[in-house]
């Protein structure tokens, strides 16, 4: 199993695509009973920012292999040991949709909030 730092700059692209795999059957993908695509990874819930999304989602080596073929879908990271290790570029994407405030803690240092959307537990 890995978890990925997914990030999602066109939401409406990738629902298309996602339709399109659904359509053709991928493994993955599919309608639910109100026609709405699902695709059925377990993921942790998704942050947005207008059009693009974030999240974090787990998959195994054959999810992995369907994930791959997304071209509307960007890997830009994962997480180990509850620890996000982005990929060249990643950061500047995540933090595109998902802000890190900074906030004032009681000894009056300034700390900004760490990378997380979550982390799945085992």
């Amino acid at each position: 199993m890995i978890d990925l730092i997914v990030y999602m700059p066109n939401l409406i692209k990738f629902r298309k695509e996602a339709l399109n795999k659904a359509n053709e059957g991928v493994v993955g993908f599919y309608l639910d009973e109100d026609g709405q695509v699902v695709y059925a990874v377990d993921k942790l819930p998704v942050k947005y920012f207008g059009n693009k999304s974030l999240s974090i989602i787990r998959l195994n080596d054959d999810q992995l292999a369907v994930f791959d073929t997304l071209t509307t879908a960007e890997r830009i990271g994962k997480v180990v040991n509850d620890t996000y290790i982005f990929d060249v570029g990643g950061e500047l994407k995540y933090n595109s949709v998902h802000t890190r405030p900074v906030y004032t803690d009681e000894l009056g240092n300034e700390i900004q909030e760490p990378y997380y959307i979550g982390l799945f537990k085992s």
